[in-house]
């Protein structure tokens, strides 16, 4: 499965927080975010850094959403599938 990346903004409003609540989580637990080498304003991070922060700050919600998203993304790769393969892979 192709790997999620999120931007700093992204984040803020799936936590509903400000850019500095982020900053400070990251630091808590020592996380490194990736950076555009060509511009170092651009920062993301990986879906399981956004896991970790969620787990930590007891953000139940924004789990469930990324879980509902990797459901999503999985129902899609299924139905590619059959298609390619002419049958029914779930019943």
């Amino acid at each position: 499965m192709q790997q999620k990346w999120y931007r700093v903004g992204e984040l803020c409003t799936l936590f509903a927080i400000h850019p500095a609540t982020l900053r400070r989580w990251r630091a808590q637990l020592g996380m490194v975010p990736q950076v555009n080498p060509a511009d170092r304003t651009q920062v993301f991070y990986t879906e399981e850094q956004v896991m970790a922060l969620a787990i930590a700050h007891h953000r139940v919600a924004v789990l469930t959403q990324i879980q509902a998203g990797r459901v999503e993304a999985l129902e899609v790769r299924v139905a590619a599938l059959e298609a390619r393969l002419g049958c029914d892979i779930v019943q």
